[in-house]
């Protein structure tokens, strides 16, 4: 399948234990993967590991603008294992030094999303901000495919609301929070 973002799962509890993180080879829910092939990067237990970080998260974002981009630097600065999706070409292929896969597809198809096993992820972040309804159509999908947690992007109270009651778990809404955090930070002495 053209859309799977796994070739095979670490299972080398020795590397993995190298980094500090805890492996059980039956449990679907704590699957791990190769880094991206392209890009020329060494497998899973050569990676470097800030020790403060107690585990790996794999983590699908979906969205690729400004914010998505953003987002994705700071998870790989992070080092967690991030597969990015977004319809546009450019965006894609701009991202990959960044993330373990990158793919160009619509987040609003439903084979696409049930292809990836969403249950795998640790975290769904949907940063789609220019087409309200495609954000809307992805955070209700990847709910619906047992998604464990969603993150979504809001540009206005009311997506917000409508975003909150059709999956998503919480809301990020970047220009309010920005605003209220220059608001405290310039008005305190």
């Amino acid at each position: 399948d053209g859309h799977r973002m796994r070739d095979k799962i670490q299972t080398d509890p020795p590397g993995l234990q190298k980094l500090g993180l805890l492996f059980d080879a039956a449990s679907s829910q704590n699957r791990l993967y190769p880094r991206h092939k392209r890009l020329g990067r060494k497998g899973l237990g050569d990676v470097l590991v800030n020790p403060n970080i107690k585990a790996l998260q794999l983590i699908l974002l979906i969205g690729l603008g400004r914010f998505g981009r953003y987002i994705a630097e700071k998870l790989h600065d992070m080092q967690h294992e991030v597969l990015a999706v977004d319809h546009d070409e450019d965006r894609v292929n701009s991202i990959l030094p960044f993330v373990t896969n990158a793919l160009i597809a619509d987040s609003t198809n439903a084979d696409f999303l049930r292809s990836l096993d969403i249950p795998n992820f640790d975290v769904c972040i949907v940063a789609i901000g220019d087409d309200f309804q495609s954000s809307l159509e992805t955070t209700s999908l990847l709910k619906e495919f047992g998604a464990r947690y969603v993150v979504a992007r809001a540009s206005r109270d009311i997506h917000e609301k409508f975003l909150l009651r059709n999956g998503a778990d919480e809301t990020v809404y970047p220009e309010r929070q920005f605003a209220l955090w220059t608001a405290i930070r310039y008005s305190s002495n």
